[in-house]
Parts: C-alpha cells; sequence; structure tokens
C-alpha cells in the first residue's frame, strides 16, 4: 500500500479513533519491554493491528470506485434520485457516481461541521427545536457523516461536478464540499441550473432537487455549462466557508449573490401575513390547520428552508401568544391555530 494512501486513511480517522488505535500502540510497546526480546511476536501482533485497521477503515469507509469516470455531489436526496435518472437514461449510471449531502444548510448551526464536535451540536439543535415525522436524528447525521466521508474520499483523478442552485441552502453546500476537498487537485465544475421551468410554467423552483430528470439531463448534455471552478474561486469559497463554520447563525439566505446570516424570526412576519391572508377567506373566523399555514409560506420563498423550520417558528408564535392554538404541538398536522385578537 502506498504511504499516501495510508496517510490519507489516518487523516480521516475521528479523533476518539485516532487515540483509541494509538492507546493500542502503545500498549503493546508497554507489553513487549516488560516481557523480554520477543521480535517475532511483537512484529506478528504489528501486523495483525495494520490488517485490523485496514479492515475497520473499510467498513466504516464507503470509497468511490476508482473506475468511475466522474463524479456528482448533489445537496438532497431528492437531487440525487433526478440526476441518478438522468445518467440512467444518457447510460452513464455505471460510469458516473452521484454523493448527496443530505441535510438544509440554509437552517441550523453550521459551526465547524466539518468535525465531529461541530456535527454532533448541529444534529443535537435540530433535534431540540425540529419535529421529525418518522426520522431518527442519529441516522440522518451518520448519513451526512459518511457523504462527508465520501467525498473526502475522491480520488483525484476524477473530474467532479457540483450541482447547486441560487439558494442558501445549496451555496452553503457548495463553499462546504470546497473546503472539504482544498488540499486535492480535482477539475471541478459548477453545474447552476436555472430554477424557472420556463416561460409556459411560472413556477420557480426552490433548488436543484425540484427539476425533474429530463431537465438536468438538458443541462448536463450540453457543454457550454460545464463551469469550470478556478483556483481563485475555490480559495475564495475555502475561505467563505471558515467564516460560515465560525458562525454560530441558524438561518441563512441568499441575497445579492451573497450568503446573508440573519436571525431565526427572519420569517416570522411572512408566517403571521399568511395567517391573515388565510382568515380572511374563512367567514367565520375558525382556526387554521397549521400546516395550510406553512404551505402557503413556503410556496411564496424564494428560499429552501424546508416545512420543519417554518413549523418551529409557528411554535414559538405560539409560546409567544402570537398564535392560539387548537390541539397538540406535536407536529403540523395535530395542531390548528389563529391569531389572537386584540381585546378592545
Amino acid at each position: 500500500m502506498l504511504i499516501d494512501e495510508l496517510k490519507r486513511m489516518v487523516n480521516h480517522l475521528e479523533e476518539e479513533d485516532a487515540k483509541s488505535l494509538l492507546f493500542q500502540l502503545l500498549l503493546r510497546i508497554e507489553t513487549f519491554e516488560k516481557q523480554g526480546h520477543q521480535e517475532e511476536r511483537f512484529v506478528s501482533e504489528l501486523q495483525l493491528m495494520y490488517r485490523e485497521f485496514l479492515h475497520y477503515y473499510k467498513a466504516t469507509q464507503k470509497t468511490v470506485d476508482q473506475d468511475y469516470q466522474a463524479v456528482h455531489i448533489v445537496f438532497s436526496d431528492s437531487t440525487s434520485g433526478s440526476l441518478k435518472n438522468a445518467l440512467s437514461e444518457m447510460e452513464l449510471r455505471d460510469e458516473e457516481e452521484v454523493i448527496a449531502l443530505p441535510d438544509t444548510f440554509s437552517i441550523g448551526p453550521t459551526w465547524r461541521l466539518s468535525e465531529k464536535e461541530g456535527l454532533n451540536e448541529r444534529y443535537q439543535w435540530l433535534e431540540d427545536h425540529l419535529i421529525f415525522e418518522g426520522e431518527d436524528v442519529g441516522d440522518l447525521k451518520d448519513k451526512l457523516h459518511a457523504s462527508l466521508l465520501n467525498t473526502q474520499s475522491i480520488p483525484s483523478h476524477l473530474p467532479i461536478y457540483i450541482w447547486t442552485g441560487n439558494n442558501a441552502h445549496e451555496q452553503v453546500g457548495l463553499r462546504l464540499v470546497m473546503y472539504l476537498l482544498n488540499e486535492q487537485d480535482h477539475d471541478i465544475y459548477l453545474m447552476q441550473p436555472e430554477l424557472d421551468h420556463g416561460r409556459d410554467c411560472p413556477y420557480v423552483a426552490s433548488h436543484t432537487g425540484e427539476l425533474i430528470p429530463e431537465k438536468l439531463m438538458a443541462i448536463y448534455k450540453n457543454k457550454e455549462n460545464h463551469k469550470a471552478v478556478s483556483k481563485n474561486e475555490r480559495m475564495q469559497w475555502e475561505e467563505e466557508w471558515r467564516e460560515i463554520a465560525n458562525s454560530k447563525s441558524v438561518l441563512r439566505i441568499w441575497k445579492d449573490q451573497q450568503i446573508i446570516s440573519v436571525t431565526e424570526d427572519y420569517f416570522d412576519e411572512a408566517i403571521i401575513n399568511a395567517a391573515r391572508s388565510l382568515e380572511k377567506e374563512c367567514e367565520d373566523q375558525s382556526f387554521i390547520k397549521s400546516a395550510a399555514i406553512i404551505g402557503e409560506v413556503i410556496g411564496h420563498l424564494n428560499e429552501y428552508i424546508g416545512d420543519q423550520f417554518i413549523e418551529y417558528r409557528v411554535r414559538n408564535l405560539v409560546m409567544n401568544e402570537i398564535f392560539e392554538i387548537e390541539g397538540v404541538l406535536k407536529g403540523m398536522r395535530f395542531y390548528n391555530v389563529k391569531l389572537v385578537r386584540k381585546k378592545d
């Protein structure tokens, strides 16, 4: 095995795993010195440690196959599914890998997200504030962690295509990926699909995952869309990631071609206005399904925020007595709200 390959494997170890490996090595040296000169046994034990390390690494790392011709990086499972369908239609699925970083990077902490400590803090915050119906937060964390490691394991000879639209979620993801690849010499191409569906459809997608496979296929087939990332761009995005990773913000938007951190109540006014608009349509001033309000807000946002964050803000408005509640706050399907009427 090449020294560079061993170095890469060690660099990918978590701090706890590296400490455990070092302890086992020192323990064997200590035992060897106490028991006298048993070189053959000592060498045999070191070889066993080496084999166990390789086995452990291969079992925990999903690496990109050397036989692939290219790698695509996307920022949602929906984008991954659509792109895989597009590649299959072009008979490229067996030649080009797709890595998904399945999270919503416009929300939640990003502090030191590329490290285990930051990853744990992010998902603890998400578990404490958002409601994940039918999903295990630990599984979501493990899935992203595996994708981050997989991204770092891409062989340097493979070109990488990063798919990102004009929204904070994918733009933060782009900068995270650039940071993960900062010590590697890949040819990187930025795929920036237009998120509108054409003049015949007024609907504008909030992120790449809402585009159909046929549109992704058309974009990829057109070589003019393969924008090579320059060294200066890489350095700039890496530096921007360092700023994001040092921030304690939990909400980000895309404005004037920049990622802007905003306070977590940034969309509260939009939520209140949506509730007011829906209440006007109800003659009896009855309660409105929280899911209807959330859908109304999401439908008018140019950002990909996700309904879970908006639902979190609805609950916050309930606790701050902006909304009255009917039902229980265990998920958007289980309660209705209406604006509190001011008493004369």
